[in-house]
């Protein structure tokens, strides 16, 4: 049933029918509470219905649960978009195929470090 909901929860949205659309996001996330596409989705329908403080803690929730391009770069996007709000840094963890993330670079080790 989550696919019919997102796709009328979208259609709601695009309509104008924002309570109609709040209540399909919110049954999606009883379903599954942890799916960034939901939160993406219920951010925008926050958004254009006037609540952006809600909106700004949906989008900012997609970037804390992945950072797949398909829902950070948009939660980003509208991010930047909402007055006095940034995105928050993405999460290091899967960054690396190592899981140590690609920002966390190793000093480079100085010539006395070496014992021959």
């Amino acid at each position: 049933m989550a696919p019919a909901y997102v796709q009328r929860g979208r259609i709601r949205t695009e309509r104008g029918d924002y309570d109609g659309a709040m209540a399909d996001f919110d049954q999606l996330l009883i379903l599954r509470a942890n799916d960034p596409e939901f939160y993406l989705n219920r951010g925008i329908c926050m958004m254009k219905k006037g609540q952006l403080g809600d909106a700004a803690a949906d989008f900012q929730r997609v970037l804390k649960l992945t950072n797949h391009s398909d829902f950070a770069d948009p939660a980003k996007r509208y991010l930047e978009g909402l007055p006095g709000q940034a995105p928050s840094p993405m999460p290091l963890a899967d960054a690396g195929s190592n899981g140590s993330g690609a920002a966390a670079t190793m000093p480079e080790p100085k010539t006395e470090d070496y014992v021959l």
